[in-house]
C-alpha cells in the first residue's frame, strides 16, 4: 500500500507540475515575435536543464543544443571529441555549470586550450558575478558545485548572465533578449510566492536530510533546515556509520523527513524498504522529470512537504482522503497560476 500511496502522489505532483508550466508559458509565448527566416545563433548548453534556461531568453532568435542527452548521468558520459568539436565550431556561446565539474567540460576547456576551437564560454565564476552564491556541502566543508541549476536563484543567475552573452551577440535584438529575461524573471517570483503560499511560516521549522548534496540549492530556496548529508558526494556508497547515524537522527526525531531525489531513490530500494519498515517519513522529488523544467523542482518539493500529513509511517493513512487533498493542492495551484497571468497581463497593458 506505502507504494501504490507514494506512486498516486508522484502521478498528481507531476499533473500539478505540468498544469503550471503549461499555464506559465500562455503569457511567455506572446514575447515570441519576429521574423521565422532571420538566421538564428547557435548556443551549446552541457546539458537539458541549462539548455531550457538559454531557450527561455533566446527563443525564437536562437537554436539551442544539448550536449549531453537528457537521459545519461553528466558525471560519467561524455561524447567523443569529434562530436564534441562539431558542435563547439558552429556555436557562438556555450553554457557550462563550471571548468572542472562534468568531464566533458573539461574537454570543452581543453579544446580551447589546444586552439582547436574558438568559442565564448560562461559558466559558474559568470553565475557567481550575477548573483549566484555557492553553498558550503555540511558533509566535506567544499564548495558544492552540484546541481545549482535547480534552484530559482541559481536560474535567476544563469538567466541574467545568458541575457547578457545573447545581447553582446547580437545588439540588434538587445531588447527582445531583455523583454524575454524580464518575463521569466516574473514567472520566477511567482512561482516563489506560490512556494511561500505552500509553506506558509512552517518552513522554517521544517528539518530535513538528504541522500546527496544534490538537493541542498532546493533546500536553501525553501528555506528549511538542512540537518545532514547521507554520503558526501555523488556515487559515493554510504557507509555503517552513515547509514546508523541516518536512522540515529531520524528516530530522535531531529530531523523530520529525508529528501532523495527520483534517482537517487531508484538507485536505493533496500534503504527506501529499510526507511519504510522503520516508519520513517521520506519525500521523493521527480528531479529527472523536471530536466526540461528545472524552475519547477523547489515548487514540486514545496508540494510534497506541503502535504507531510500524508506520512509514509505505517499505513494510517486513507488512499482517498489522499487523492482529494492533493487534488486540493492542484486546484489551488491553478488559482494561483491564473491569478500570476493576469497580473502579469494587466501590468503590461497598463505599462
Amino acid at each position: 500500500m506505502t507504494v501504490k500511496r507514494k506512486n498516486i502522489r508522484l502521478k498528481l505532483m507531476t499533473l500539478i507540475l505540468a498544469v503550471l508550466f503549461t499555464l506559465s508559458q500562455i503569457d511567455s509565448s506572446s514575447l515570441s515575435t519576429g521574423s521565422a527566416e532571420e538566421e538564428k545563433i547557435l548556443v551549446g548548453a552541457v546539458t537539458t536543464q541549462l539548455a531550457s534556461i538559454v531557450r527561455e531568453i533566446g527563443s525564437e532568435k536562437i537554436e539551442v543544443v544539448a550536449i549531453l542527452p537528457p537521459q545519461v548521468d553528466p558525471h560519467h558520459y561524455e561524447p567523443s571529441m569529434n562530436v564534441l568539436l562539431n558542435i563547439l565550431s558552429k556555436a557562438k556561446l556555450v553554457v557550462t555549470t563550471g571548468l572542472h565539474h562534468f568531464p566533458v567540460e573539461e574537454k570543452i576547456y581543453q579544446a580551447i586550450n589546444e586552439g582547436l576551437v574558438k568559442v565564448r564560454v560562461i559558466g559558474l565564476s559568470d553565475y557567481e558575478r550575477n548573483g549566484l552564491k555557492l553553498l558550503v556541502n555540511p558533509k566535506t566543508g567544499d564548495f558544492n558545485v552540484h546541481e545549482y541549476y535547480y534552484s530559482i536563484k541559481g536560474i535567476k543567475a544563469i538567466a541574467s548572465t545568458v541575457t547578457e552573452e545573447l545581447i553582446r551577440l547580437d545588439q540588434g535584438n538587445k531588447q527582445y533578449y531583455a523583454e524575454r529575461l524580464n518575463d521569466y524573471l516574473l514567472r520566477l517570483n511567482k512561482i516563489e510566492e506560490a512556494i511561500n503560499s505552500l509553506l506558509d511560516g512552517n518552513r522554517y521549522n521544517v528539518r530535513v536530510i538528504t541522500y546527496t548534496p544534490l538537493m541542498q540549492y532546493v533546500i536553501e530556496d525553501l528555506g528549511l533546515k538542512l540537518v545532514d548529508v547521507i554520503v558526501s558526494e555523488v556515487d559515493v556508497e554510504p557507509s555503517e556509520e552513515d547509514l546508523s547515524n541516518m536512522l540515529t537522527i531520524l528516530m530522535n526525531h531531529e530531523a523530520d523527513y529525508i529528501l532523495f531525489s527520483d534517482i537517487e531513490a531508484i538507485e536505493n530500494p533496500k534503504l527506501l524498504d529499510l526507511l519504510s519498515r522503520q516508519g520513517l517519513r521520506y519525500h521523493i522529488v521527480p528531479l529527472s522529470s523536471l530536466a526540461e523544467t528545472p524552475e519547477l523542482a523547489s515548487l514540486s518539493t514545496a508540494i510534497l512537504l506541503s502535504s507531510s500529513n500524508i506520512s509514509y509511517n505505517g499505513g494510517m493513512e486513507n488512499s482517498s482522503f489522499n487523492i482529494l487533498l492533493m487534488l486540493s493542492i492542484l486546484a489551488n495551484i491553478v488559482l494561483i497560476s491564473i491569478i500570476i497571468l493576469l497580473v502579469i497581463k494587466v501590468r503590461r497593458r497598463g505599462g
